[in-house]
């Protein structure tokens, strides 16, 4: 009866504390123990033992007292089993070398009882029994809380792994807030950047069509420029697109603006179904208004034209003179 209760608590709940907590009063209420701990590791690798659990013991109170609320393995009865991973039954604390002083045991214990509990191979705590009587405990108390001890071990086992789970889980939610946090603000800036930018960009995929523009590129192909000349520079951008990996440039003379093409690829490696990786990639096109810089040229070539034009005709009249002069008489 007791087995079977104690399986019915044990799985309604996987907070450890309170599992243990109704496991000890199961045991405590069964053998009319006067009181009842439970030590369980304070982390899997460690030699101190906290208490969890306790019938009568006021934890929280003496959590925040000077008490000591640990044991350490080797030390005292629940420290011998710890350590040798097998049961105690104690008849006279008194006469036992194993026992040591305990706030809030000494003065009155007498009977005691301790048993392992295990996971498999792991230790995961030790269940402890006292009684102001001496020889209060037998050998049937101690078989039957050994038979206890094993759903109570997978249970404490269960709700540890649970917190370690949820701990994890919250960590790891916690650092996916994070890193979100941290790709939000280097799209924001990104996305500043390519809006502050003064010059086009146009981000295409490898057939060239268009995917992203900033304020400048979409001012060309939707206000500034006619419809003929917004198709041409469209074209353009595909014709650079399907080329990318050369890195192509053009120069695009259009109505009243003059614009530099030059495109380059973004490679981003994905992880297709297949076993082959293969890069698929983007291409950005940035379009630079060269219109003052082919003014100046044109200017240039005026001026060399014109100059050349100015220079020819006086240059011709002294050569004709010059030549008349050689015939003449000196």
């Amino acid at each position: 009866e007791l087995l079977h209760r104690l399986s019915m608590h044990l799985s309604s709940s996987l907070d450890m504390q309170s599992v243990a907590q109704m496991a000890l009063q199961d045991l405590c209420a069964i053998f009319k123990a006067q009181e009842g701990l439970v030590f369980v590791p304070d982390t899997l690798m460690s030699k101190n033992f906290d208490i969890i659990a306790g019938t009568h013991w006021n934890l929280e109170a003496l959590r925040t007292s000077n008490l000591k609320m640990q044991m350490e393995i080797g030390s005292g009865l629940a420290g011998w089993v710890a350590q040798h991973r097998q049961a105690a039954l104690v008849a006279d604390v008194t006469q036992d070398p194993r026992w040591h002083t305990f706030p809030g045991l000494d003065d009155w214990v007498r009977g005691a009882m301790s048993v392992p509990l295990m996971g498999g191979e792991t230790l995961v705590g030790v269940l402890s029994l006292y009684s102001d009587q001496p020889n209060f405990f037998n050998a049937d108390h101690l078989y039957l809380a050994e038979s206890a001890a094993a759903p109570i071990a997978v249970a404490i086992n269960n709700a540890r792994l649970f917190k370690a789970l949820s701990t994890y889980s919250e960590n790891l939610e916690q650092r996916v807030t994070e890193r979100t946090s941290e790709l939000q603000a280097q799209y924001a800036r990104l996305d500043a950047v390519l809006q502050s930018i003064s010059d086009g960009v146009i981000v295409t995929d490898t057939r060239g069509i268009i995917l992203q523009l900033n304020p400048v590129a979409q001012n060309w192909l939707n206000q500034m420029l006619t419809p003929e000349d917004a198709e041409r520079l469209k074209q353009a951008v595909i014709e650079l697109s399907q080329s990318a990996m050369q890195r192509p440039d053009i120069v695009l003379e259009l109505q009243g603006v003059d614009l530099e093409l030059r495109a380059a690829p973004i490679l981003e490696f994905m992880i297709p179904p297949a076993a082959e990786r293969q890069p698929q990639a983007s291409v950005v096109v940035v379009v630079h208004d060269i219109s003052h810089l082919k003014a100046l040229d044109r200017m240039k070539s005026r001026f060399v034209s014109n100059v050349s034009h100015e220079l020819r005709t006086p240059i011709t009249t002294i050569g004709a003179y010059a030549q008349l002069s050689r015939r003449g008489a000196p």
